[in-house]
């Protein structure tokens, strides 16, 4: 049976980022990729191939068209809501499973459910799911105000981590008044409740 993580697919999925995201997008795979491995380490994550390689392909529908990415979310087999529906920027995540199990063969639910879910969380994320979510936030290519402090906690006590930064999101939505997502409020609730017991 192929390994789907291995080196040589590393590298195949190098270069098909690099053939279907912008030079920004790339860079941002690569390096929630690596910031990936080393939640992996920090947290004990075994299967550091299968992080890395989730890391990389996370956002591989970004840059398709909205009517592409919503084709591919509604064929991916997961419940889309009406306010995922409604926001594009949410639709590349069940797109992007999708693709991966379509397109590149990868049938392993929890790969998939990391790249569905790195985008909105949800309540009790598996450990690779966990890591995707924080990855993608804190990679070295992110610089927003207090990112260093985000990153240090998502080293400290990622379940802290998960609950300050949708926190940190959801002020954001709100002053935009964009829809919050029932996993994202589900995401909250749930750790929330983690770190208070």
């Amino acid at each position: 049976m192929e390994n789907l993580y291995s080196a040589t697919k590393k590298e195949d999925y190098i270069k098909l980022i690099s053939a279907r995201l912008s030079q920004k997008r790339v860079n941002h795979s690569l390096s929630v990729a690596d910031m990936a491995v080393k939640l992996s380490k920090r947290w004990g994550y075994d299967d550091l191939d299968k992080a890395y390689c989730c890391g990389l392909l996370h956002d591989i529908c970004k840059n398709e068209p909205d009517t592409v990415q919503l084709s591919m979310a509604e064929q991916s087999g997961y419940e889309l809501v009406p306010e995922v529906l409604s926001e594009v920027k949410l639709l590349h995540a069940p797109a992007g499973a999708f693709y991966c199990k379509t397109f590149l063969k990868i049938d392993d639910t929890e790969f998939l459910d990391a790249v569905r879910w790195h985008t909105e969380g949800h309540a009790a994320m598996s450990k690779l799911e966990k890591i995707i979510f924080a990855a993608d936030t804190v990679g070295l290519d992110r610089d927003f105000p207090d990112i260093e402090s985000y990153r240090k906690l998502a080293f400290d006590d990622l379940n802290r981590f998960i609950v300050e930064y949708y926190a940190w999101t959801f002020f954001d939505l709100l002053k935009k008044q964009s829809p919050i997502t029932a996993s994202q409020l589900g995401g909250y609730n749930y750790y929330l409740y983690k770190i208070r017991n």
